[in-house]
């Protein structure tokens, strides 16, 4: 007890004296949804004094559908209530809406309607909503160098980044949230923000090439923004989102100390559930809320879209997530979702009208939640998906042999069910460089219906099978890091020698 207490005083002093953000990442460690009330200061984010409507909830006694209808097969809690699951997991909040009706919301762990919390990596699509705006009102350009607004990039090679590299993770930046963990905690506890980012961000690769998750790009972005509209992040978001909607509560948005009282943009604000329900509306109407345009249209439907395109990675558009589930062809799906640090969601669906929210902490136990999100969804609207309608498992046609037009080769190999994860896992073996020798490439689990994936730290492999005239007719590989989806033709089942000798060998 004596030595914990010396040491929190010694971290206390730390902070205090040494002015430095070591002494905050040793005192506070792990980051915390209520942060922003114990650890930084904050800006207050203002709503009106008579809110707009408050939600209502349905009066239809929707109930959600059976966990085993949507959740993951292979997660271990499955069998649980879905009270029981969310308790456990660590959930504060869950809440399903469609056309404008609540059908479930519920919170756990202590947590109240009316409470805020940081939910993390889900407020860069602030950010990003803010430079929307300013973009319509003239004020930045997509295509315009960032060094146009941060002086000390003007005379290097950081000043080739282009506003749009910031939104879509493309900026070439040295630097990966989940390798860079200890500078992730430096940064994330820093007493001065702005001189970390220019500290802390040479190029590595050309702006454009290359997909790499960094939250220090959307500090960059939301420090081009304070620029271009001469304004805090706090004031433009009151301005332009909060007063306007008509929010039920105020926000906040936390700050990197007292002295500097820079917005920490990449993940720093701090909002209730139910107005987080509200925002999520904007990207299902258009940008509009009730008949009031708050985004511009054009940028919501580019959110909407699936492109595979030069300069991004289809997965990521302007701070969200579209490589969830994968219902139809992964091209013409138009879902998208947020993710935050310790399971921070804000799913939304405009083709069955639906947001699902989820947050709260990260204890040992979550499923893979946006994939979970998108069957919940389908199955609620059209009463099946993946896990409950064989036709809908294309898994049985994933075997094969796959090529490019240029002759670049893949064969997609069923290996059975792995002894450790009980689960049926694929080999991929590859000749991409034409050389007539395959080698193995990796090892996939099933992720939904149409797709197999491989996922380790940061790293994504996936593959992604189109079905024509309930035929798979070929697949993409999406190679994350690269951007580079190629795709491929299914040109043959494998050989019969092929397939047999592949299969003798013993899973891992």
């Amino acid at each position: 007890m004596r030595s914990t207490l010396t040491l929190g005083i010694l971290c206390l002093w730390a902070i205090q004296w040494m002015g430095c953000s070591t002494g905050k990442v040793v005192a506070y460690f792990m980051p915390s949804g209520n942060d922003y009330q114990k650890v930084f200061k904050v800006d207050t984010i203002s709503t009106n004094n008579t809110p707009s409507d408050v939600w209502l909830k349905s009066d239809t006694n929707i109930t959600i559908p059976n966990n085993a209808n949507w959740l993951d097969p292979y997660f271990s809690d499955k069998n649980k209530t879905l009270e029981e699951l969310l308790n456990s997991s660590g959930t504060t909040s869950f809440i399903v809406m469609r056309n404008d009706s609540i059908l479930y919301e519920k919170y756990f762990n202590g947590h109240g309607v009316d409470q805020q919390q940081i939910v993390f990596s889900v407020g860069k699509t602030v950010t990003s909503s803010l430079v929307a705006i300013a973009i319509e009102e003239g004020l930045m350009d997509m295509d315009q160098s960032i060094a146009d607004f941060i002086p000390a990039f003007r005379n290097d090679d950081r000043n080739r980044i282009k506003v749009k590299h910031l939104l879509n993770m493309t900026s070439g930046i040295k630097w990966m949230d989940h390798k860079d963990l200890i500078r992730l905690s430096l940064f994330y506890y820093s007493f001065n923000a702005p001189q970390f980012v220019i500290k802390h961000t040479p190029l590595k690769y050309n702006p454009g090439t290359h997909f790499s998750y960094k939250s220090i790009s959307t500090q960059i972005l939301g420090m081009c923004l304070e620029a271009a509209t001469g304004k805090k992040t706090s004031e433009y978001l009151e301005e332009k989102i909060w007063k306007p909607m008509g929010m039920e509560y105020d926000a906040y948005m936390t700050l990197d100390s007292k002295k500097n009282g820079n917005s920490r943009n990449y993940g720093g604000i701090a909002l209730t559930s139910r107005d987080l329900m509200r925002y999520g509306c904007l990207f299902l109407n258009n940008g509009k809320w009730k008949n009031k345009q708050i985004l511009p249209k054009k940028w919501v439907d580019q959110i909407r879209e699936r492109e595979i395109e030069v300069d991004k990675w289809w997965g990521y558009t302007y701070c969200w997530w579209r490589n969830g589930y994968i219902e139809d062809n992964f091209l013409e799906g138009n879902d998208f979702f947020a993710a935050g640090f310790k399971k921070q969601y804000l799913y939304v669906n405009p083709k069955y009208n639906m947001i699902i929210i989820r947050t709260g902490d990260q204890r040992k136990n979550n499923p893979d939640w946006p994939i979970s999100f998108g069957r919940l969804a389908q199955y609620m609207n059209e009463g099946y998906n993946d896990l409950t309608k064989d036709s809908l498992n294309f898994a049985a046609q994933f075997e094969g042999s796959y090529e490019t037009t240029r002759g670049e080769r893949l064969d997609v190999i069923y290996k059975g069910i792995d002894k450790k994860t009980k689960q049926p896992y694929w080999e991929v073996w590859k000749d991409v460089e034409q050389t007539m020798k395959m080698e193995k490439a990796w090892e996939l689990k099933q992720g939904d219906g149409k797709s197999l994936v491989y996922r380790k730290f940061g790293r994504q492999i996936r593959l992604m099978f189109e079905v024509i005239d309930e035929e798979v007719s070929g697949l993409y590989l999406d190679n994350l890091f690269s951007i580079d989806s190629k795709y491929f033709e299914r040109v043959s089942d494998l050989p019969p020698n092929r397939a047999k000798k592949s299969k003798t060998n013993s899973s891992k």
